[in-house]
């Protein structure tokens, strides 16, 4: 379609350069134009009037714009705008002068901060070659059957209770393929959630979970054998929720089942290479 474009074009080109004392009608201007911008409309526009003199000058320019196709608008200089990253957790800019890790998969940024990374891992990767991946990029890399996690800062669900009318439903943030079963906390921070595969048979417990962050689910293992799994979120340093965790524990236990609980414990004091607690703890 170009090329007809172009033998047109040449053509009319032509005729204006040859012809001086032949007036040329506004059906052959409007042609001219046409193939110029195809979005161009002359509706309530004034006709564009067309020199009739020879000029080879603008035959040829008109001609090599033709031919150069699309022009591309002079992006000018490089804004501070355009390096700035959103966060994959929070969307704001992770910005120069935020400590911020980027995905080795998805080139993601999140902050520091956000994805709660320790100093001493964060210069360990700024030092070394090791790589780091977001949560989403880590399951789809290890595709885990079981997955536990803490502080979803989620609301709406409770063990046992139907959805509030509010709530985030699990297809918004969670992976497809998994089940989700939440312990929403309903305010900013907190809740607990096991996810298991679609292919694993799974059940809530909630007669299981006491007045704490828990939540726990029971697994149909392939030997026919079953598998209690909890996962388990502590406020800094609330003893109550561990006198809770004890009740929850005390109820598994006389159930004669096997068990895993995990989760975040917020207990810095506890040495776990010796599986001792440091003499000067606070707890």
């Amino acid at each position: 379609m170009k090329i007809f474009h172009s033998v047109i074009l040449v053509t009319l080109i032509y005729h204006i350069g040859k012809f001086t004392t032949i007036e040329k009608s506004w059906d052959h201007r409007h042609l001219i134009s046409s193939l110029l911008n195809n979005k161009w409309t002359s509706a309530g526009q004034r006709p564009i009037t067309l020199q009739t003199k020879p000029n080879k000058d603008h035959s040829m320019l008109i001609l090599i714009l033709l031919l150069a196709g699309d022009i591309e608008l002079n992006p000018g200089p490089r804004t501070k705008q355009q390096s700035i990253y959103q966060c994959g957790l929070c969307e704001h800019p992770v910005t120069w002068n935020c400590e911020g890790v980027c995905c080795d998969d998805c080139n993601i940024w999140h902050h520091k901060s956000c994805i709660e990374l320790c100093s001493t891992d964060y210069d360990l990767l700024q030092r070394s070659n090791v790589q780091w991946l977001c949560c989403k990029s880590a399951v789809n890399y290890t595709k885990p059957d079981i997955i536990c996690g803490t502080e979803s800062w989620l609301k709406g669900v409770k063990p046992g209770k139907n959805p509030t009318q509010g709530a985030i439903k699990s297809s918004e943030v969670f992976p497809e393929n998994f089940a989700a079963y939440r312990n929403d906390q309903g305010t900013l921070g907190g809740g607990v959630f096991v996810l298991i595969h679609n292919d694993i048979i799974a059940v809530e417990k909630p007669e299981l979970v006491t007045k704490c962050e828990i939540e726990w689910v029971k697994v149909q293992l392939k030997d026919q054998n079953e598998l209690t799994i909890g996962s388990f979120y502590m406020p800094h340093r609330n003893m109550d929720d561990i006198k809770e965790v004890d009740k929850s524990l005390d109820q598994i236990s006389n159930k004669n089942t096997n068990f895993i609980l995990t989760g975040d414990f917020n207990s810095p004091d506890i040495d776990w290479n010796t599986m001792s607690i440091n003499h000067n703890a606070q707890d």
